[in-house]
């Protein structure tokens, strides 16, 4: 056989010569391309799942902002403000935790934890029969006495803003297990 049939060019029915030789490099570059593009964008999408689930656990398991409604804690917390809440960690007197009751969410200060003997008047208030000071707060109100020994792993909360009655008060001692967590942080919207 001769060396020159080696090297033949593809004929097409017409007689001329194909083009499809010279056109499969080119194509099969921009197959690459197409699929080298397709990678890229399978990896920023990987990359923003991750990053996606990541915030998602975080704000589940370790921190969560939480919109304030009300002035039940006011000064510290004003209705309308974003208090960002610690999810983890124990809790002790003078915490703001945040917690649910009938559905509503409620943000009240812990002035009483296990042990402690709480006794609320309309006029002040005692831990361990030692009266509290009221320069953070606004009047002591409570139409009925109130007068408990703290239970063990539970809580005696009041608001700041002590008018608003949504607190220990009303129903009495919560269980550390019903806390979401403690503010560690606040957003201010409206104003300082």
């Amino acid at each position: 056989m001769s060396k020159e049939l080696e090297f033949t060019d593809i004929v097409e029915e017409d007689g001329q010569p194909s083009s499809s030789g010279q056109d499969l490099p080119h194509a099969r570059r921009k197959q690459r391309e197409r699929k080298d593009r397709w990678e890229g964008l399978l990896r920023v999408f990987i990359k923003l799942a991750v990053v996606a689930g990541t915030v998602f656990l975080l704000c589940r398991l370790v921190i969560c902002p939480y919109p304030v409604h009300g002035n039940r804690m006011f000064p510290k917390l004003r209705d309308g403000d974003c208090a960002v809440v610690l999810k983890i960690g124990g809790f002790q007197k003078g915490d703001v935790v945040t917690f649910k009751k009938d559905g509503a969410r409620y943000f009240a200060r812990i002035v009483g934890t296990s042990g402690d003997h709480v006794a609320v008047s309309n006029t002040d208030y005692r831990i361990n029969n030692l009266l509290q000071s009221e320069e953070v707060f606004y009047e002591t109100v409570s139409n009925e006495p109130v007068d408990v020994i703290v239970g063990p792993d539970e809580v005696f909360l009041l608001n700041d803003y002590r008018s608003e009655s949504s607190d220990s008060r009303t129903f009495g001692t919560l269980s550390l297990s019903e806390i979401d967590g403690k503010v560690v942080f606040l957003f201010r919207w409206r104003g300082i």
